[in-house]
């Protein structure tokens, strides 16, 4: 019995059968959920602005862009399995844990990837498609790669996290007459990826910040790695921010926002900011929680007003 259970505890990945959890978990649910979330508001902007859907194209659509978002996280943790050894917060994570070995976890992501594509294809737009593609490989290619190497990731990695809502919008404006692009035109849905893009910077700062040492023992150069003093991180928080507030305040400008969702959406977006400044002025763990919980609460009520107000 004993040598049975050493055998047991010995035995490789590969040679053990993977549980349903650690394929579930593969998959980032938080982050897929979030994505998918994000699209299918685009793709309710689509259907406010006069496209015609139906359940099959909403629930192809959203499985499609799961299963893309699925494959990027699944390929990074492969990418970043020895990083991720070294770090408390991910070590328990089935690849870099030696659950689940890099090969099966790789022909997991592409199985995800063929399938996203399919459903976008099918039940969405070529665009549609296209978008989920391109988000894939700049999460996986650039914005992987180089996050040992630069704090400049970070912005890197902000435009595929910044497209799940174009994705939704592309997918169910095939049914936009005499729409260019399948509405990749519409600058409201643009608007949208604006306010997605710049939101996550002082979002993730204010992770970044407090894991930092986690980071550092991963080798991950994450801007309060490589600032420990703090000021760029500050400085790029507000940056973010403020220009959060540009994306709320110019399309109510120009007639692309009604009035009604703007107003609230610029009062987040300020507090946003306020936040951020009160971060970067004191670094404290105080400071850094409240920035991080407001910033669960402005973006899906900036969205949602986006998604209802876009003219």
């Amino acid at each position: 019995m004993q040598a049975h259970a050493a055998s047991e505890r010995t035995r490789t990945p590969a040679a053990r059968a993977v549980a349903w959890s650690d394929w579930v978990a593969l998959t980032k649910p938080r982050i897929t959920r979030m994505v998918v979330v994000t699209a299918g508001l685009g793709f309710l902007m689509a259907t406010l602005a006069g496209a015609t859907w139906t359940w099959a194209g909403l629930l192809g659509t959203l499985a499609g862009t799961a299963a893309s978002c699925a494959a990027a996280g699944v390929w990074n943790q492969v990418i970043e399995r020895e990083a991720d050894a070294r770090m408390s917060r991910t070590r328990s994570r089935p690849v870099a844990a030696g659950r689940v070995s890099p090969r099966d976890a790789t022909g997991f992501a592409a199985v995800l990837a063929v399938l996203g594509q399919g459903l976008l294809c099918t039940f969405g737009t070529p665009l549609a498609s296209a978008l989920a593609a391109a988000t894939i490989v700049l999460y996986v290619g650039p914005y992987t790669l180089l996050k040992p190497k630069t704090p400049a990731s970070l912005w890197v990695g902000a435009v595929p996290g910044a497209l799940p809502p174009v994705i939704g919008f592309a997918a169910a404006s095939a049914g936009l007459a005499g729409t260019p692009w399948y509405g990749a035109t519409s600058a409201a849905v643009w608007w949208v990826f604006g306010v997605m893009f710049f939101w996550q910077i002082p979002h993730f700062l204010a992770i970044a910040w407090k894991l930092r040492d986690d980071y550092a023992a991963g080798g991950l150069a994450m801007l309060p790695v490589v600032d420990p003093g703090g000021r760029r991180t500050g400085r790029q928080a507000v940056a973010g921010a403020a220009l959060l507030l540009a994306c709320v305040l110019t399309p109510a400008a120009t007639g692309t926002l009604a009035v009604w969702a703007a107003v609230p959406c610029a009062l987040a977006a300020a507090a946003y900011l306020g936040l951020a400044a009160a971060f970067a002025k004191g670094l404290d763990p105080v400071a850094t929680r409240r920035l991080f919980l407001a910033s669960l609460a402005v973006l899906p009520l900036m969205l949602a007003l986006f998604a209802v107000g876009a003219l």
